[in-house]
């Protein structure tokens, strides 16, 4: 199974990290996929929506994965792309209504009757992805990632626990201290879909059913 647990805080501090741990996570993040493991393809639809996600890992040298992430949402193609950043993956997400693409580089799709759709089903195509990129290696012993990324507002971390039980935890509100209620929106994105995006990631790893409806 598959933990996912993001959070953030306005705190900046953390204790020193031991030696031992850092070089136990420095290895683990110079081959996180696995040997064997090269690239996958997902797709998902709901109603008039359909999502496609492709995986490579990046050290493979595998092709694949050259679409680009074209979702409909600017700040959600961001937020993706940060997976090319920092997961030594290759990402490939696109999103389409009744067939249609949404244009490159626009908000096409960030209307509030679509965009929870959008947002959920790219963190759930994802998933099934990754699931595939998974299973074409080894298996997955029990391990822990994370990622910490020290931002103008806030700390936020990330960790994905692999053995453990299926599921996710969520915290990440209020986004920000500017206003003190925090952000609602980041450009066109609404900040609450940001749950439902990774409440709908780990299901494809064992957890349960993303809720519908």
């Amino acid at each position: 199974g598959c933990v996912a647990r993001a959070s953030t805080s306005v705190e900046m501090g953390m204790a020193p990290e031991e030696p031992s741990a850092k070089r136990a996570r420095t290895a683990a993040a110079a081959a996180p996929w696995g040997a064997g493991s090269a690239c996958a393809t997902a797709a998902i639809a709901a109603g008039e929506v359909s999502i496609q996600a492709s995986v490579v890992d990046a050290a493979s040298g595998a092709p694949g994965a050259t679409e680009g992430i074209n979702t409909g949402i600017c700040f959600l193609d961001h937020m993706i792309d940060q997976l090319t950043a920092h997961a030594q993956l290759r990402v490939s997400v696109r999103a389409s209504l009744a067939g249609r693409p949404a244009a490159p580089r626009t908000n096409d799709f960030a209307r509030p009757e679509l965009d929870a759709e959008i947002v959920g089903g790219a963190g759930e195509a994802l998933g099934l992805a990754i699931k595939q990129l998974l299973s074409a290696g080894p298996a997955m012993p029990s391990r822990e990632f994370c990622f910490c990324a020290p931002l103008d507002e806030a700390f936020t971390e990330l960790r994905l626990e692999f053995g453990g039980q299926p599921g996710a935890e969520v915290s990440l509100a209020p986004y920000g201290i500017y206003p003190k209620t925090g952000r609602k929106y980041i450009g066109s994105y609404r900040t609450a879909l940001t749950h439902d995006f990774f409440q709908r990631l780990p299901p494809p790893f064992g957890g349960p059913p993303p809720p519908r409806g």
